[in-house]
């Protein structure tokens, strides 16, 4: 049996395909990862980041990725946590927050603001 170029070419790029990862990418592309929170019933959650905007019904804030989330403050939407209350007009632009979530007539609704400290583990 006679073997072509062609035909050691074919076999030699199965085999290196076959090591490839899932999902890998073509040489020059660039993976991206969608950040944003994905509306979807009865989803709850948390999401942590920067205050860029505040009104009296909702609240925008950054992520550490960049993406921005929208929710909405209703008269339920607590702030602080159990050992220390805070009000409203104790938010400002700039500010670490936790925001604790869920969806309510596909609007995503804060549930509880906290102010955060910005560090995500304490060094020892």
């Amino acid at each position: 049996m006679k073997i072509n170029k062609l035909q050691i070419t074919l076999l030699m790029a199965a085999g290196m395909l076959s090591f490839a990862p899932l999902g890998a990418l073509a040489a020059g592309t660039t993976k991206t990862r969608d950040t944003t929170i994905v509306a979807r019933p009865n989803a709850h959650g948390k999401v942590s980041g920067k205050i860029v905007k505040l009104t009296a019904d909702s609240i925008e804030i950054k992520g550490h990725k960049g993406a921005i989330n929208t929710f909405a403050i209703t008269g339920e939407t607590k702030y602080g946590s159990k050992q220390k209350v805070e009000k409203y007009a104790n938010f400002k632009n700039g500010e670490r927050v936790q925001i604790h979530f869920a969806e309510e007539n596909g609007k995503q609704v804060a549930v509880n603001i906290q102010e955060t400290s910005g560090r995500r583990h304490s060094k020892i």
